[in-house]
């Protein structure tokens, strides 16, 4: 389904990938009041009921999407195609595949570090972080949809051979992206208290969640720096650098300030913050500087098919 969405999101069909993940939503939240509740006539199963509801609402959503691709795409798709593989391909995906996942992986080991010392702290503290991350990920969402728009216009423009409107189209979604994510920065500050009270009624967490948050004007523009150069790098093929970035910025300098500020100066989940946006900052700026270099210009994995006298 992952693969599928892809693709119709690379030939400009990002609505539909959109409207079928709401449709499955849907058909996933109705099947569990049922099989969770025992609605209809239906037994109670509880967290199985969820399984179940988690199966058939992806199945269901699978050929919905698979039916939309055949119309979508204008090759006609055979059997064979499913069965047969283009080696040179495969390298050239997985050039981008490995990198992107060993990145991601990177990320998610460092996170797990992180949160082994934040459970030091204290469950208050444990979740404070859950919670704060919960509604700092509807800022993040802005910043993953700018980043894989701007990825899908670069890899279409760095495929064209338009490096200087690739090279342009990146700072012009920076800009937007930065208006974009500061507005909604602001917005959930001035209401912060309010939703994390949707989480909880205690007043510690409320407390130091609502100071957390306050640290997204600086911490959320790094994070969508990242988002939106790193996509776009990976656009034109060059991919090496932001996991070379990733292990050097996650673990020579997240990890060590996080435990250095939170736990040896004792500043606890504020000085875990800090140590989030310097790392955010720095592999942000790197991967700019990158982008500057026009490095990525010789990366290109898609080679220009048009012939000299089309």
């Amino acid at each position: 389904m992952q693969t599928v969405f892809s693709i119709l999101r690379a030939n400009g069909y990002t609505r539909d990938a959109m409207f079928v993940s709401m449709f499955m939503n849907v058909i996933y939240l109705a099947i569990n009041s049922i099989l969770i509740f025992g609605l209809l006539g239906f037994p109670q199963l509880g967290v199985k009921g969820t399984a179940i509801s988690t199966g058939i609402s992806r199945t269901v959503a699978l050929l919905v999407i698979l039916s939309i691709m055949y119309k979508r795409i204008p090759l006609k798709i055979k059997l064979k195609d499913y069965l047969t593989s283009d080696r040179t391909q495969i390298k050239k995906i997985l050039k981008i595949g490995i990198p992107a996942a060993s990145e991601q992986l990177c990320y998610n080991a460092s996170q797990l570090v992180i949160t082994s010392m934040i459970a030091v702290l204290g469950a208050a503290a444990l979740t404070t972080r859950v919670y704060t991350q919960s509604v700092n990920s509807y800022i993040v969402l802005f910043g993953l949809a700018k980043g894989q728009g701007t990825q899908i216009l670069i890899g279409h423009k760095v495929g064209a051979r338009d490096f200087d409107g690739a090279y342009r189209q990146l700072l012009k979604s920076l800009r937007y992206s930065f208006t974009l994510t500061f507005g909604i920065a602001v917005l959930i500050c001035f209401f912060r208290e309010s939703l994390l009270s949707i989480f909880t009624d205690n007043k510690e967490i409320i407390s130091m969640g609502s100071k957390l948050l306050l640290f997204c004007f600086i911490l959320e523009p790094g994070r969508t720096f990242n988002l939106v150069v790193i996509s776009s790098l990976r656009a034109a093929g060059d991919t090496t650098i932001s996991v070379k970035m990733a292990v050097i910025s996650m673990w020579g300098i997240c990890v060590p300030l996080a435990y250095f500020l939170g736990i040896h100066l004792g500043i606890g989940l504020p000085g875990i913050w800090i140590a989030f946006i310097v790392d955010e900052w720095v592999r942000g700026i790197t991967m700019f500087f990158r982008w500057k270099s026009r490095a990525w210009e010789k990366k290109v994995l898609v080679q220009n098919q048009v012939s000299p006298t089309a």
